[in-house]
């Protein structure tokens, strides 16, 4: 007996609005102190789907449109280029960029909820998203998209976060809190997702993919190296991070203010070992 269908339900409004109003108050920080880290998957995943050769490429999440306006300069002069992201501030970065691209470079850069982007079917040689599946209210919604859009033999590239273990950028802060003896959830405060859910399975997104419309699957995992070399740097980042500011809000600011010092400490443990503070990822490419 055949394995039954994956059910595929679009994000409700109010989880489309989550979604873009986090991303529209994270914009500023990305921007000036993320996008540049996470240049090194979307140049990985430029590769693996052959944007580079492409007649035309898509990106969905595309954040601030560092990773575009890099692509777009080794991409085929007059390739047909569209830059999107869910979250209207993002776009108005990646606008920017693209007026400032040379003739022949340029890439359009759009607002497209990436589960329903309205665009042509068979209209795209490859899909770009990084660090959105993860995110995205209904993966298996974007998966079925995207082999909508994709031309048969398109390729979707894709990257999402894998192994909590091995993600310090994301469990510093919360483990030096926890170090202080703070129960955070019996304070009331709840995530606003699992950033690790959608990659637990590797085998199980293996298989929505080919649920999807995908023929072919591949995945590998990579880390995600954060530019900061002194445990100072990386708590002054973090300590100005839109999610970081909320989960202060649970603390007393004599907790906060003890807060900081644990966080610096165990960044500087790790980065004396010679280990860079950092995310992992896993890539995957997919072929229609």
């Amino acid at each position: 007996r055949g394995r039954p269908r994956q059910q595929y339900t679009m994000a409700t409004e109010e989880q489309y609005t989550a979604v873009r109003n986090q991303w529209d108050a994270m914009s500023a920080f990305f921007h000036d102190n993320l996008q540049s880290n996470t240049l090194a998957l979307a140049n990985q995943l430029a590769s693996l789907s052959k944007a580079y050769t492409a007649d035309s490429v898509l990106e969905l999440g595309a954040g601030c449109g560092g990773s575009a306006a890099a692509r777009a300069l080794l991409m085929r002069p007059g390739a047909k280029h569209v830059v999107s992201d869910i979250a209207e501030k993002m776009v108005a970065y990646c606008k920017e960029l693209a007026e400032d691209m040379p003739e022949g470079r340029k890439f359009e850069a759009r607002v497209l909820n990436a589960e329903d982007t309205g665009l042509d079917s068979d209209s795209f040689d490859t899909i770009i998203a990084n660090l959105v599946l993860h995110l995205t209210p209904s993966a298996d919604t974007l998966l079925k998209e995207g082999v909508r859009l994709l031309k048969k033999g398109g390729r979707f590239a894709a990257s999402f976060w894998g192994d909590e273990s091995k993600s310090p950028m994301f469990t510093l802060v919360p483990d030096s809190i926890k170090e202080m003896g703070i129960n955070m959830a019996e304070r009331g405060f709840c995530p606003p997702y699992n950033r690790y859910a959608f990659g637990s399975d590797l085998e199980a997104v293996k298989r929505r993919c080919i649920e999807a419309g995908f023929s072919k699957v591949f995945t590998y995992g990579c880390p995600m190296n954060l530019d900061y070399v002194t445990g100072e740097d990386f708590a002054e980042a973090q300590f100005n991070q839109p999610q970081v500011k909320k989960v202060l809000t649970f603390l007393s600011e004599e907790e906060a203010e003890k807060l900081k010092p644990i966080v610096i400490r165990k960044a500087n443990e790790l980065l004396s070992t010679g280990t860079l503070i950092s995310s992992y990822a896993t890539m995957l490419l997919a072929v229609k």
